[in-house]
């Protein structure tokens, strides 16, 4: 293998495991982890973010929540459909 590829064959991985982990963090799954220490406290962020948003959407009495639960079902159909 040369330097070139192997260079490209490690960016290859590293966006595999990004859309993974981003894909975990649509479908609210248990996250995988980074090791990178900056891309890790991002996938945290998020994933407090996500989970606040997850929670509005999962309240039934709410007008918010039905439009949240919408979205986040968009969100999911967009990447089911691919």
């Amino acid at each position: 293998m040369t330097l070139n590829e192997a260079y490209i064959k490690g960016l290859d991985d590293s966006e595999a495991i990004t859309i993974k982990i981003l894909t975990q963090l649509i479908y609210n799954q248990p996250l995988d982890s980074y090791n990178n220490p900056k891309l890790e406290t991002l996938k945290n962020a998020l994933r407090i973010q996500l989970d606040y948003v997850n929670g509005l959407a999962n309240n039934k009495r709410s007008n918010i929540a039905k439009y949240a639960r919408k979205e986040l079902e968009r969100g999911q159909a967009l990447l089911d459909s691919e």
